[in-house]
């Protein structure tokens, strides 16, 4: 009998018990206080997306996988709702969905994310994230501790077919300090050839402070008359306590053609906090950015996030 067959078989039987028992049962994700009544305006909702979403990939994973692999599917997500004010009062909403799905009996190298165009080190720099989306397949193809090599095969916001290749590497430069580095290349039948190049510096001053200094370099075939897009800055971190920490930063944007010269600057401070609930956050980011576009004007803005987290892995 062929896997999918034999996981089919197999879930008849638990369905059929699964009926029984919500039938006798207290529906999922109901709470109740010592008197009968409703808890959980916040939780219940928050219960049902993780509890449909699990469950979702584990049929995924259980009909197309091999059944006697033990190891079950799991999703994690984090959804984020973001609003920036601009200096003149303009609103600017956004709504961002990160999420991994693991499917280790189909394969334990595989796994399904959906992610924004903008990379966590950008978003950890304080670098504006970009309100695209994309939905790939990705295979690990090496996993070490310190050293990471990964493909992806997917859809942008468009639409627009694309692959990838990311190559991730750190080195420990003893006990208080690391390197990092990246390269990727995606080409997409649009936007064709794109390749960032990453590379941060990080020294520990404490348990509770950290500093980074960062390089990105960005080739973007459609853009090639630019030559080159670059970022660099620095910025340093603190952990306040369990639930709040607080980072301080500055940076520099820009080309390389037909000349290298800065295109904007900015310094921003981001306040970072865990509230009610092990998984949910907001932030507080203000910023003051100059550009050469509107002659190095001072242009304050502030961003307000609230980040929701789902699935087995949370901070």
């Amino acid at each position: 009998m062929t896997g999918w067959l034999a996981g089919t078989v197999r879930a008849i039987p638990l369905c059929l018990a699964a009926v029984g028992a919500h039938a006798a049962a207290e529906p999922p994700c109901i709470e109740r206080d010592a008197k009968g009544d409703f808890l959980g305006w916040a939780d219940y909702p928050h219960c049902l997306v993780d509890l449909h979403s699990q469950s979702t990939v584990r049929w995924l994973d259980d009909w197309f996988g091999h059944p006697d692999v033990e190891d079950q599917a799991k999703v994690s997500m984090r959804a984020i709702t973001e609003l920036v004010i601009d200096e003149e009062g303009e609103l600017t909403p956004a709504l961002r969905v990160r999420a991994k799905v693991r499917l280790p009996r189909i394969s334990k190298r595989l796994s399904l994310v959906f992610e924004d165009e903008s990379q966590e080190s950008s978003r950890e720099q304080g670098i504006p994230t970009v309100n695209e989306s994309a939905l790939a397949l990705r295979w690990l193809a090496y996993n070490l501790d310190r050293l990471q090599i990964e493909t992806d095969a997917g859809v942008r916001s468009g639409p627009d077919l694309f692959v990838r290749a990311r190559f991730r590497k750190t080195w420990s430069l003893g006990e208080h300090d690391a390197i990092r580095f990246s390269q990727s290349a995606r080409y997409s039948v649009d936007e064709r050839l794109r390749a960032i190049n990453e590379i941060d510096y990080t020294h520990a001053f404490s348990a509770k402070r950290a500093g980074t200094l960062y390089h990105n370099l960005d080739h973007q075939e459609e853009d090639s008359d630019q030559g080159l897009f670059w970022s660099r800055g620095g910025l340093i971190s603190q952990t306040l306590s369990h639930h709040a920490a607080v980072s301080a930063g500055l940076g520099q944007e820009g080309v390389t053609k037909p000349e290298w010269q800065t295109e904007s600057r900015s310094l921003w401070l981001r306040y970072r906090q865990r509230i009610w609930r092990d998984w949910l956050f907001y932030e507080v980011e203000p910023r003051l950015t100059q550009t050469r576009a509107r002659d190095w004007d001072t242009l304050p803005a502030i961003a307000l996030r609230l980040e929701v987290h789902f699935g087995s892995q949370r901070p």
